[in-house]
């Protein structure tokens, strides 16, 4: 069985997960991909790695997923205890990507209320030529002219 998932952390862990629970009875080797190239594809192929070769960027994936899990359901207990959201029958989510990404929305959000519309002046012009002239110039303010 060859392991083609995503190159990183995520992609060892899909394998990882599905291997688990179907009993890992085949062999299992990794297709590492840094390009997509049909030479690099092929030369990939022919050297695939062993399972051993990731195992560390495996173990890595399968510890932050626990972390997340474990990390996310005692701090959505705790928010939701906390802020009171179970007298009302409500739950507060949290988690370690979760939390960051709600910050950022409203934080955004604070700033649609803050704002004060303020006056401004648009100006708006519309030039043209006369078909076959060209226009006149007039001497630039700017310059000094002798």
């Amino acid at each position: 069985m060859v392991n083609a998932c995503d190159a990183g952390r995520e992609g060892e862990l899909i394998l990882h997960n599905i291997y688990t629970l179907t009993g890992r009875k085949l062999p299992l080797q990794r297709l590492w991909l840094t390009s997509m190239t049909n030479t690099s594809i092929l030369a990939s192929f022919a050297n695939l790695l062993p399972e051993s070769a990731k195992e560390g960027l495996r173990d890595s994936a399968v510890a932050r997923s626990q972390a997340d899990w474990l990390v996310g359901m005692n701090a959505t207990r705790f928010s939701t205890i906390r802020i009171g959201g179970a007298l009302r029958r409500e739950s507060y989510s949290a988690g370690r990507v979760q939390t960051p990404t709600l910050m950022l929305i409203v934080e955004r959000e604070l700033e649609i209320r803050r704002f004060v519309p303020k006056t401004f002046w648009k100006i708006e012009a519309n030039f043209s030529v006369a078909a076959g002239q060209l226009p006149r110039r007039r001497p630039s303010p700017w310059r000094h002219r002798p």
